[in-house]
């Protein structure tokens, strides 16, 4: 059964040297880049996309989640 790991580089530059060298590792079948969204970039797209309520204060928080 496949295991999957993930490896999250900082220098963009080297990915594809990194992707040579895990690939040169015995056993490995493929290397694939994910373009998986940071928290920061979810939750832009999430405004982006409509998918915030405003609030003007807590009792509206709570009356919206239907508390």
């Amino acid at each position: 059964m496949p295991v999957q790991i993930t490896v999250n580089i900082e220098d963009i530059s080297m990915l594809k040297e990194i992707k040579q060298a895990i690939k040169m590792i015995k056993g490995v079948i493929s290397v694939d880049k994910s373009d998986a969204m940071k928290s920061y970039e979810r939750s832009r797209a999430d405004v982006k996309a409509g998918r915030v309520v405003k609030c003007k204060d807590k009792e509206d928080f709570f009356n919206k989640l239907g508390f």
